[in-house]
Parts: structure tokens; sequence; C-alpha cells
């Protein structure tokens, strides 16, 4: 299965880009996906950040199970 992965703020900044997409077999959960990423980029590793999946955020136990949009998204305060 095919999903898009989007990078915003600082994350997007290390990774040099703000969006891919990637070959995945499913069930795939957020903390497997996150072990993915920070392995092919360790300065992700150092990185706080919050995964959503089709815009709802989301815990590392998450499950993806059809084609998704995630995004990985920097702390972020509101006000």
């Amino acid at each position: 299965m095919i999903i898009t992965l989007k990078y915003f703020g600082q994350l997007a900044e290390i990774l040099h880009k703000q969006q891919e997409e990637m070959q995945i077999e499913l069930p795939l959960s957020i903390s497997a996906l996150r072990k993915i990423k920070e392995t092919e980029h360790p300065s992700l590793a150092k990185s706080d950040y919050r995964i959503a999946v089709d815009q709802v955020l989301v815990d590392d136990d998450f499950e993806i199970n059809t084609a998704a949009e995630i995004a990985f998204l920097p702390p972020f305060a509101g006000g």
C-alpha cells in the first residue's frame, strides 16, 4: 500500500522535503513507522514531534490499515 508522508516546520527542514510517498505492508503501527523514518534520518530521532493520520493526532499504538495521509508535526503552541 502507498501512504503519503507530509513534513511540517523544522521537520521538513531536517528531512529536506515537505512530502514523499512510501510503500508499506499493512497494518503498520505508528511506532513502527517512527522507527523506519528515524533509522533513515537519525536527526529525526532527536526531534520532538507528533503524528497525525488523515488529519487526526494519533498515539504510537495506532495502526495504519488503509491508504492514508500521514503528517509529521513539530511542537506547536495554541493561544
